[in-house]
């Protein structure tokens, strides 16, 4: 009966009400937008460590190198493989593995002005007659086009850049998962590659193809990969054996690139720590939460804004629905004094006043709630992030577009849906027992003058 009897004060009074339902759903809908849109870019963030089955990324940044046939992308630096051996002996560290990335350039039949004027390299020396028979060219050719080269080690397919299964699932499978035709690496192959779908379609691969890399070197594509689910920190257009990309660079047994996962999310600062006093200075190291360098980093600010903006509007929804409250009380005096001499106790008026407050803030959480899933998801339709440009390996001219593009999932969450909820019918709730009790403390004597 209370609540039938709150109901019609509610809907009698449709203006007031109306303006306390709009205020509410605003700052709830801001609220539910903001929490939604920043789990969607943190969840696509972690994404990109997750697919590589890796908590930690170490690399080690130094002035760009010289132009070579085959040379080290960007910034990036050797390091010693001996630092992966010495990484997965840490307490913290559960698997680490290294990773060579490759800018390997072959010859083609165009001319080489746009690459040069791309990659910022002198240009290249014309390449000798045994060098263009090794690729299976002609030596009168002018153009070098690179193609992204990671060399991975077969015997890791639980982490790295073309993970293919978790620890508990790895087995002897010639395929899994990103693998789409063809078969995974193996430890006994040498001149092999695995090349994404894309760079396939580009030149028209086939399994079973020869793909010159380099100068001097033709490898046979034994696999199709599809690597576009998430970003991929590592990503490459074709994937070879780690002794093989150590062969084709020439600078003994290097990495560039160590994927580690840890055991336990509280060793990270520690891990880091001794990472960089092996390899030493200008040590990169990347986590889902230091990548706020980039990507991430704008995201937070515009989070912590938007955050903080709601905060506020949510502060002034609950004076509005304060001051409606007591509004209320004030022009229902003789109202009260009625119902206290007709019987009703203290406690009953002020839980009618909570329950018409509650009502306000009831359909204003349902409307605010959904329409901020609703921002929160269209966000997320239109919206195109990306990792940093730091962890872009891929040159000006490649053939093919980096993985760094963040998939944003920004479905409805019930549990954001309730956060809204609830934090209206907080407020709701709390504007109500503030005019109650004001209400609770008329003289119904008083009250009952003013008929």
């Amino acid at each position: 009966m209370l609540l039938q009897y709150a109901w019609k004060g509610f809907w009698r009074r449709r203006t007031r009400s109306l303006l306390a339902v709009v205020g509410i759903a605003l700052s709830v809908g801001l609220l539910v937008a903001v929490v939604s849109v920043s789990r969607s870019v943190e969840q696509a963030v972690a994404s990109s460590l997750d697919a590589a089955g890796a908590d930690m990324v170490i690399q080690k940044r130094v002035k760009a190198c010289p132009f070579s046939p085959v040379k080290l992308p960007k910034d990036l630096a050797a390091i010693d493989a001996d630092m992966v051996a010495k990484l997965r002996e840490h307490e913290g560290v559960e698997e680490a593995a290294g990773v060579l990335e490759l800018w390997a350039f072959h010859v083609q039949e165009e001319d080489s002005s746009k690459v040069e004027q791309d990659l910022g390299f002198p240009k290249p020396a014309q390449a000798t007659g045994d060098e263009a028979q090794g690729a299976g060219a002609n030596p009168s050719v002018k153009g070098l086009q690179p193609t992204v080269v990671a060399g991975i080690d077969p015997t890791k397919r639980t982490i790295g850049p073309v993970r293919i299964a978790t620890r508990e699932e790895v087995g002897e499978e010639d395929s899994c998962c990103a693998v789409t035709r063809g078969r995974y690496l193996v430890p006994n192959d040498k001149y092999h590659v695995m090349v994404t779908e894309q760079y396939a379609e580009v030149k028209d691969l086939a399994l079973g193809d020869m793909l010159p890399l380099g100068l001097e070197h033709k490898f046979k594509v034994v696999a199709f990969l599809d690597v576009s689910g998430a970003a991929r920190i590592a990503g490459a257009e074709t994937f070879i054996p780690l002794k093989t990309a150590q062969e084709l660079l020439g600078r003994g047994e290097v990495v560039d690139t160590i994927f580690v996962s840890l055991k336990h999310a509280g060793d990270s600062d520690a891990v880091a720590k001794y990472a960089t006093e092996l390899i030493g200075d200008n040590t990169s190291i990347t986590t889902d939460t230091n990548v706020d360098a980039g990507t991430k980093a704008l995201a937070a600010v515009t989070r912590n804004t938007l955050l903080a903006i709601s905060g506020f509007v949510l502060l002034f929804a609950f004076l509005i629905l304060l001051r409606n409250a007591l509004d209320n009380v004030a022009q229902r005096v003789a109202e009260v004094g009625l119902m206290k001499a007709i019987g009703w106790r203290n406690a009953d008026v002020s839980r009618l006043f909570v329950a018409e407050a509650a009502y306000s803030g009831l359909f204003g959480g349902i409307i605010g709630s959904g329409l901020g899933g609703l921002a929160g998801w269209l966000y997320g339709r239109m919206a195109d992030l990306q990792l940093p440009a730091s962890l872009n390996s891929y040159p000006p001219c490649s053939e093919t577009a980096a993985p760094l593009s963040l998939p944003l999932s920004t479905d409805p969450s019930v549990g954001v849906f309730l956060l809204g909820l609830g934090l209206a019918l907080l407020i709701g709730i709390l504007a109500g027992l503030a005019a109650s009790s004001r209400a609770a403390k008329l003289d119904p004597v008083d009250a009952l003058r003013r008929l």
